[in-house]
């Protein structure tokens, strides 16, 4: 079973509750509860209070010898002022950087996003196949469905929020059961758990 990842940016200062809800993942995951792991360890990630969250991240799989893949997710500012997505990283890819595709005279180009892709507070902002993206170049592995890989955000004013990303062959559709994406969008921006 898939269960939505969520991470959160994260204040210092936790180390014996981050410790507990860690060891609480684990368990539950172990026991086969992956529902109940996966918010054990969304708490771990971060505080109630956090400002941004990462929601329903995921990464293509390579395809043949392509060095490249490109990831995609749901960043969400629950915070009261606007942040920016200045820098990523991820040990799965020699770089990572934002890029957009859009149509010009008939042709999907893509193309670098400069100065970071601001976050207006309160709101969402989709990175989806065909619009905004992470692109991972040189890839230092291949990446199978199944497995994951670590990437993070670096925002301005939240600052680092590393995320687990599954590799998955396309995203999941709207009205899919059983993974509570929705659900869990709108807790996370009314800030409840």
């Amino acid at each position: 079973m898939t269960v939505p990842s969520i991470a959160r940016a994260r204040p210092a200062g936790r180390g014996a509750r981050m410790a507990g809800l860690a060891l609480a993942a684990v368990f539950a995951f172990w026991a086969g509860d992956a529902a109940h792991a996966a918010d054990a360890a969304s708490k771990a990630a971060g505080s109630a209070s956090a400002p941004i969250l990462i929601l329903d991240p995921w990464v293509r799989p390579t395809l043949g010898q392509v060095p490249s893949s490109a990831a995609y997710m749901i960043i969400s500012n629950r915070g009261r002022a606007e942040d920016v997505l200045v820098s990523l990283a991820t040990p799965a890819s020699r770089k990572a950087t934002l890029h957009e595709s859009l149509m010009q005279g008939g042709v999907m180009r893509m193309r670098p996003v400069r100065g970071g892709l601001r976050i207006p507070a309160g709101k969402t902002v989709k990175l989806a196949p065909g619009g905004l993206h992470v692109m991972l170049m040189g890839l230092t592995r291949t990446l199978r469905p199944g497995e994951t890989i670590a990437l993070t955000l670096r925002f301005e004013k939240a600052g680092p929020v590393t995320v687990r990303v599954p590799v998955r062959k396309s995203a999941r559709r709207a009205g899919d059961h059983g993974h509570g994406m929705g659900r869990d969008l709108d807790r996370a921006m009314r800030g409840s758990h």
